[in-house]
């Protein structure tokens, strides 16, 4: 399930480790510079190490998000309607056919984001599309609602607690939810009026049993229906005037990544953040459980931190001292990771 997996995109109880993975990327956004490592880097806190170039193969974009389901089947996404696929774990990939024509496309057609629920069936989201697989990525079919009251002109994440329900969410105060596959779509009640808070909606997250949070510009948002009907929840605002990942261990525990790396025992009613010197530490987080959580901004180099029962905070490099140029990163353990950078050299992190 994308909880387990998604990059730390894609989740407190004391004492737990926070490893930090500090992002670098040059250019605004989805970052730049050098395509990668400079060199693989090891201590005894893991190593990585450069698996493949995807843009050596002369695909040409820059990417934006990936998942890997267990130690062999991943997925990435980016720009010029790409979507890959390895099965060897990132030694090699393949690029799927999304059925969108990328002919001389650059900064359109960008998919921001991937969500699988399982190596066969999944999501991909992005500049005017929604789409969706049950075969592995063999075949995608586009499910963005037809209907001008349900226009979402830029979805930025889609997330799925099990098969049937869903919600995607993107510019311009946009969310939208299902209760049948992505069958059809609705909007839903908010306890607000959203046209004051004029809001850009990143990422969502949701758990079985309809607890879910969304989080954006300026508001951040819980649910406890699937979907059907939001709160805003005022005490986030000062974290969270952009958010960048969000995941959630269980009904109570979360984390998210925006201002700065923020943690909350109670639902998403109050946030704690590290001490100042990392409060602007935004970019990519995944957590395993309260006791692992790799996260990270972009820019700066790869450490571990670990919070002690009185909240003190050491650090140390995590998988060396090289310097990454990462865009997203996808573990499904503390032991065994991915990273691509926004020119898409894919590199592995193992201990």
């Amino acid at each position: 399930m994308r909880r387990e997996n998604r990059q730390l995109t894609r989740r407190l109880a004391a004492p737990f480790v926070l490893c930090l993975l500090l992002l670098a990327a040059s250019v605004s956004g989805c970052g730049g510079g050098s395509s990668g490592a400079s060199e693989d880097g090891a201590d005894s806190n893991g190593h990585w190490t450069k698996l493949f170039d995807l843009n050596a193969s002369g695909i040409g974009a820059y990417y934006t998000d990936m998942q890997f389901m267990n130690e062999s089947v991943g997925y990435v996404v980016g720009s010029k309607a790409f979507i890959g696929k390895t099965t060897d774990g990132g030694k090699t990939w393949r690029k799927l056919d999304s059925g969108v024509d990328a002919t001389g496309l650059y900064t359109d057609d960008v998919f921001t984001c991937a969500h699988f629920l399982d190596e066969n069936e999944g999501w991909v989201a992005g500049w005017g599309r929604l789409l969706h697989t049950e075969d592995g990525g063999a075949t995608w079919t586009d499910h963005m609602p037809t209907d001008p009251d349900l226009h979402l002109p830029s979805p930025q994440d889609v997330y799925f607690s099990d098969r049937l329900h869903g919600v995607v969410v993107g510019m311009y105060n946009r969310v939208l939810y299902t209760e049948d596959a992505g069958e059809t779509w609705n909007q839903p009640v908010f306890d607000f009026d959203p046209e004051l808070y004029k809001t850009d909606h990143y990422r969502v997250y949701l758990l079985e049993g309809g607890q879910g949070w969304i989080g954006g510009t300026t508001v951040f948002l819980r649910t406890l229906d699937s979907g059907k009907t939001w709160n805003r929840l005022e005490s986030s605002t000062a974290y969270f005037s952009s958010t960048s990942n969000l995941q959630f261990l269980d009904a109570e525990n979360g984390y998210a990544s925006g201002n700065g790396i923020a943690k909350t025992t109670d639902g998403g009613a109050t946030w704690t953040t590290p001490p100042p010197t990392e409060s602007k530490m935004g970019g990519t987080l995944h957590a395993f459980s309260t006791q692992h959580v790799v996260a990270g901004p972009y820019g700066k180099v790869l450490s571990s931190y670990r919070e002690s029962t009185d909240g003190a905070l050491t650090s140390h490099a995590l998988g060396g001292t090289t310097t990454m140029d990462i865009r997203a990163v996808s573990f499904v353990s503390p032991n065994l990771g991915w990273s691509i950078s926004p020119l898409g050299l894919i590199s592995q992190f193992t201990r």
